[in-house]
């Protein structure tokens, strides 16, 4: 989920990286529990691709396999 800075304005609240004439709305009932879940799992995919990548990145150290797993190469 992402998280919007906002700020404080004469008119309002304003949505940092919106226009003005974007219009914040609520919803609610199964469609929103549906698009929370979704937005959840985005979140976690996209944590999992992070993780990947930064596993690609990591210097090979079969050592690490063996201590966190029991594994050995």
């Amino acid at each position: 989920m992402e998280h919007f800075t906002i700020s404080k304005t004469e008119a309002g609240l304003h949505i940092e990286g919106f226009p003005d004439a974007v219009k914040v709305v609520v919803i609610d009932g199964r469609e929103a529990k549906r698009l929370a879940d979704l937005a959840l799992h985005k979140d976690d995919l996209e944590f999992a691709d992070a993780s990947l990548d930064a596993i690609d990145q990591a210097p090979a150290d079969p050592s690490l396999c063996e201590r966190r797993f029991g594994v050995r190469q």
